[in-house]
């Protein structure tokens, strides 16, 4: 990517740019399973990935609709990576209540005299609420894979760590520094933190529906994540109308 081009990108086309390099990563890890045990392995992958790369079809049109936010109007809901499943009445339930004071969103650290914490820190984004509460969550899910899932489900439970993990990292991309120089940018990081999300509440469901006695820690961790949800799509709207 051009430096000087990349302030002038829209959202979709940020989206774009992480889709091609999710398929060079998989490309690099289907040719390394075939090229692992030759000795010019290095030098097989690379000329692979030059030609998979030469070849590519470098078409600015975009490929995600405009997103309205409203998983439950939008009529792209079925075929889009970053709605949420609907919930049926008796998953209803799982939703935060908005006066639920265990659940509601930290308070932000009071900024240091330094300086730290204000916009235009490059650790900004550590006071920000949902990153607080997504952390936190992802630390109490430690301690339940750790010491309450079972062995059976240990792999599941890893999966729910990587995306929990993966969605903090897209969100501090997003929120960053405060500044929100590139607002294509830090929307696009905020849609693949929800994407995450989306992944971890899901496995999680799995593994309340084959372990209904986890239902009390795993309703807890899914109550926490959908709460940071709420928040980052409040901070993707407060972030459009900024572009706007």
């Amino acid at each position: 990517m051009n430096p000087e081009e990349k302030y002038d990108r829209d959202e979709f086309h940020w989206e774009n740019s992480f889709r091609e390099d999710d398929e060079y990563i998989a490309s690099y890890i289907k040719l390394l399973k075939r090229f692992s045990d030759l000795p010019e392995c290095n030098q097989l992958i690379s000329r692979q990935l030059g030609d998979l790369s030469s070849s590519r079809n470098q078409n600015e049109e975009h490929d995600f609709p405009e997103c309205s936010l409203n998983c439950n109007e939008c009529s792209n809901r079925w075929h889009c990576d970053f709605a949420m499943p609907e919930l049926s009445e008796e998953q209803s339930q799982w939703l935060p209540p908005e006066d639920d004071p265990i659940d509601s969103a930290p308070e932000d650290e009071p900024a240091a005299e330094n300086g730290e914490g204000q916009p235009g820190d490059i650790f900004y984004y550590e006071n920000a609420p949902s990153f607080v509460l997504l952390r936190q969550t992802a630390l109490g899910w430690c301690n339940v894979y750790a010491t309450v899932l079972p062995a059976d489900d240990s792999f599941t439970g890893g999966k729910v760590l990587f995306y929990i993990s993966r969605a903090l990292t897209h969100l501090a991309a997003s929120v960053g520094d405060g500044l929100y120089i590139q607002v294509g940018a830090n929307i696009a990081f905020a849609k693949r933190a929800l994407q995450d999300l989306n992944h971890a509440v899901g496995l999680i469901n799995e593994l309340s529906k084959n372990h209904a006695e986890l239902e009390s820690v795993s309703g807890t961790v899914r109550r926490q994540l959908l709460k940071v949800r709420e928040m980052i799509l409040t901070h993707l709207k407060e972030r459009r109308q900024t572009k706007e």
